[in-house]
């Protein structure tokens, strides 16, 4: 006669819960946080070409706005994952979303360019833990929905870019005001308010619970979860190891884990350098005496641009709004191709499509054309960012997890510092050499995903080799 086992795995634990209301409520949570991120990301499109102006900055001057936040942003990250591995995911996103709220309120006062650059750069830093909440969701969902439901909160990227075009158009048309950017800026900060009203609905990480050793906060978690979903706890013993090492980033570049740490944040570089290339692009073509990519250079010196101060007009509104929903039908390519290609396999074909696609941007092509090359481009790099999203927290054991995480997102904001400087000065003096550096990046990206290890859907976990003997012996007829 089979008898049940007498002590399970974590990932079994989170499977025997299933996914219901407790998954939900994580959902909204995460992807708030990620339309917090983007709304915050895109502002700068506009914040840096209105300041510009108004207080007659350089091109180099305006870049470093958007260098001040993803310098604080790759600094935020690690900080963020470690405390999160180390005291647990409840207060590293209490602290990054508060300091996200408060410096990104206090930038909408900034007197002067010195005050801007530095509330910026702390908002950076606050938006270096916007992965907290969704390592959080990785490791409280079953193994079967984690691929898609991952894959979905990338909706909310989308929708935060959108959402401000639409603001930017409208505070600038009804507002003729010099100080209208400030009402902007603190507009964006609403969702970092509400982010930090959810707080109290956040529930700590199961599997930090079990690895700090505080098993009965575990199963109390995991009991109230299964409450929420109408389904029954777990009654056999969960199997896990006290893990004394958390949140040690020197962990990540151990020879077991070194060459996996180096291909994710290479990978996660790429993405980042790749996609912020193309948010910046119509932003740049709008500028141009052509309002699209010429055939030999941007011509950003044009009387138009240094004659007034930039707005917002709708044709550039809707251009915007065009290619933030091209991430959409991103989103929903990435999940069939992790169902029919893994987390590598999607990574490195999107990777692959990405180049082809960049390069056919060297060709003179029609205002239109180039808009929608631009957009499947950026869609396509949205999908990358969502494999690796899905891949990432996957790969590392609990102990590490949001470390882990955290330098992988300073490694995209490193590929975010970057790239503004491609466009700005580059592509100004030539167009396929950007272009080509884009593309080049991007096929990088197809050879180092081949060598990407790990690539099962299972959570990775730390137990030792006489535990797993013992959980063996137990589950035996």
């Amino acid at each position: 006669m089979l008898r049940l086992p007498r002590a399970i795995v974590m990932e079994d634990g989170i499977n025997l819960i299933g996914f219901g209301k407790f998954q939900y409520v994580l959902f909204f949570i995460a992807g708030l946080s990620w339309l917090t991120d983007a709304m915050e990301i895109l502002l700068l499109s506009y914040l840096t070409l209105v300041v510009g102006c108004e207080w007659n900055l350089s091109i180099s001057k305006q870049a470093l706005v958007v260098t001040a936040v993803f310098i604080g942003m790759l600094i935020g990250a690690p900080i963020w994952g470690i405390i999160s591995d180390k005291y647990g995911r409840r207060l590293g996103y209490l602290l990054a979303t508060g300091v996200t709220l408060v410096f990104s309120v206090a930038s909408a006062f900034s007197p002067d360019y010195f005050f801007l650059i530095i509330t910026r750069g702390l908002v950076g830093v606050g938006l270096g833990g916007s992965h907290i909440p969704f390592a959080l969701l990785a490791e409280f969902l079953p193994t079967k929905q984690r691929a898609y439901v991952l894959g979905l909160v990338q909706f909310f990227w989308a929708l935060g870019s959108g959402l401000e075009a639409v603001l930017a158009l409208t505070v600038f048309s009804l507002y003729n005001d010099k100080d209208n950017w400030r009402l902007l800026v603190g507009l964006t900060a609403i969702p970092a308010l509400i982010s930090l009203l959810c707080y109290p609905a956040v529930p700590e990480s199961f599997r930090f619970y079990m690895n700090s050793g505080r098993e009965d906060k575990a199963h109390e978690l995991l009991s109230k979860a299964a409450v929420w979903n109408k389904a029954p706890a777990p009654t056999t013993p969960i199997v896990s190891i006290l893990e004394d090492n958390r949140g040690r980033i020197v962990e990540l570049f151990k020879s077991n884990f070194l060459r996996l740490t180096l291909l994710v944040c290479v990978c996660w570089f790429i993405s980042s350098f790749v996609y912020y290339g193309m948010v910046l692009l119509p932003r740049e073509r709008s500028q141009d005496v052509s309002h699209q990519i010429n055939c030999h250079h941007l011509n950003l010196s044009s009387p138009t641009r240094s004659a007034i101060c930039y707005r917002v007009s709708k044709q550039e509104a809707i251009e915007v709004l065009i290619t933030a929903g091209s991430e959409v039908p991103g989103v929903i390519l990435t999940i069939v191709f992790i169902e029919l290609l893994g987390r590598r396999g999607a990574l490195a074909m999107e990777y692959l499509i990405g180049a082809v696609i960049t390069g056919l941007l060297m060709l003179c092509l029609s205002n239109s054309i180039e808009l929608l090359f631009l957009s499947a481009v950026r869609a396509i790099f949205t999908g990358t960012f969502q494999a690796l999203c899905v891949y990432t927290p996957e790969a590392y054991p609990t102990h590490i997890r949001a470390t882990a995480f955290g330098v992988a997102i300073s490694s995209s904001r490193l590929g975010g510092v970057l790239s503004p400087f491609v466009v700005d000065f580059v592509m100004t003096k030539t167009t396929i050499g950007g272009l080509g550096v884009y593309g080049l990046v991007a096929f990088l990206g197809v050879i180092l995903s081949a060598f990407l290890p790990y690539s099962h859907s299972k959570m990775k976990e730390t137990l030792s080799i006489s535990e797993k003997k013992v959980l063996l012996e137990e589950t035996l007829i």
